[in-house]
């Protein structure tokens, strides 16, 4: 379920910078698992739409929390960001995410299986911090991949 969005304002920046902030993220967070980058890109009033995380939407150490849990069950999860639009104060990114499943996953124990799994996140951007996202992704086949969740065909 969508909630409502942020109330944070600010500067809405440009496509391009706004597009260079969310590579940044991409490349030396969640390809060089460089944490420190997650706090200098993200507003302290963050949230985060996520309808498949319990307690969603969230702020941003539920955020990071979450973050650094696919991190220790996919320790070498990389991401791509297939392709990137943006407009005004938003980046939308169609990301494709590979790794190995080497650490508990929810309940899931480690089964050393590879995994790619797709989804499409919306930024948007204020005074040169990511503000908000939306996230969609597709988690029913990541869990699948595992071996928790049958094939539906």
């Amino acid at each position: 379920v969508w909630r409502e969005p942020s109330k944070a304002v600010g500067d809405p920046g440009t496509p391009e910078g706004n597009t260079a902030i969310i590579e940044r993220l991409t490349e030396e967070f969640w390809n060089q698992k460089s944490i420190s980058v997650l706090e200098e890109t993200h507003s302290a009033d963050f949230i985060a739409h996520n309808p498949a995380v319990r307690g969603n939407p969230f702020d941003f150490e539920s955020y990071k929390r979450i973050c650094l849990a696919y991190m220790a069950a996919f320790p070498d999860l990389g991401a791509v960001n297939a392709e990137v639009i943006a407009e005004g104060d938003k980046v939308v990114t169609r990301w494709i995410a590979t790794g190995t499943h080497l650490g508990k996953f929810g309940d899931a124990p480690p089964t050393g299986r590879p995994v790619r799994f797709e989804g499409i996140t919306i930024y948007r951007v204020a005074d040169g911090r990511i503000v908000e996202e939306w996230w969609s992704y597709n988690l029913l086949g990541l869990l699948q991949q595992l071996g928790v969740a049958p094939s539906m065909w």
